[in-house]
């Protein structure tokens, strides 16, 4: 049984095809579910949340200066807005959700927590050290930095219990204060939160990096999204 799979789709439709292709490929049906659209009558058995814009300004965790509000990309209240009840409703029925990248930080918004608006600011603002490619040039599927996970969490156990994992790299926000009931279970040296979870849900978890790249060329990410559809295949449809 192929559990169904809302992927929320992205505003540049030929980005959504990546996810779609990675959910089939293990075993689970992709929906594509666009912004404003009644997720209700799908009846997904999983969430996968995508990449994509920024956030408005109340996801952040001060007033924008000016600076800041300039590196602010594509905005998508509609779609924030649609991913946030969308939310609600997984949480309440202990759905499985996957967050990648932007989906990582719509995850910490929901849960009360905050982002910060740019990274480069924040280091320099910051006097953060060492200097990581959180935005990479080049093959996006390639490693960019290595992460070093929790061995309490999740992903330290799905990545075959390493302590630290290279993974890609594409946003220039990040999670500042952890939403309630999230759990840091990843960082790069630098203190960028890398990945995170819920240890309360069936599987309620968001990386910041975009495994749906990189599995053909590096298998182990491939055990991610097979436990994200094992779960969704808990669940009665």
């Amino acid at each position: 049984m192929k559990p169904t799979i809302v992927i929320c789709a992205t505003a540049v439709e030929d980005k959504n095809q990546p996810y779609i292709a990675t959910i089939r490929a293990h075993k689970g049906k992709p929906v594509l579910l666009k912004p404003g659209e009644d997720f209700m009558q799908l009846s997904p058995q999983g969430v996968l949340l995508t990449g994509g814009g920024d956030l408005g300004e109340e996801a952040y965790d001060h007033p924008l200066t000016a600076a800041e509000r300039k590196t602010i990309g594509l905005l998508e209240p509609v779609r924030d807005a649609s991913e946030k009840r969308l939310l609600a409703w997984a949480f309440a029925r202990d759905i499985p959700v996957l967050g990648i990248c932007r989906g990582c930080q719509v995850m910490n918004v929901f849960a009360g927590g905050t982002l910060i608006p740019d990274i480069p600011i924040w280091r320099e603002t910051n006097h953060i050290s060492p200097i990581l490619p959180h935005r990479q040039d080049g093959d996006p599927a390639l490693p960019a930095h290595p992460i070093q996970m929790k061995p309490s969490g999740r992903l330290y156990e799905i990545m075959g219990k390493k302590l630290s994992v290279p993974v890609n790299s594409s946003h220039h926000q990040a999670l500042s204060r952890c939403g309630k009931g999230l759990e840091v279970i990843a960082r790069s040296k630098d203190g960028v939160i890398e990945a995170v979870e819920n240890p309360a849900r069936r599987f309620w978890m968001g990386v910041q990096f975009h495994p749906e790249r990189m599995w053909k060329r590096f298998p182990k990410f491939s055990r991610l999204f097979e436990r994200f559809v094992e779960a969704a295949r808990e669940v009665k449809a």
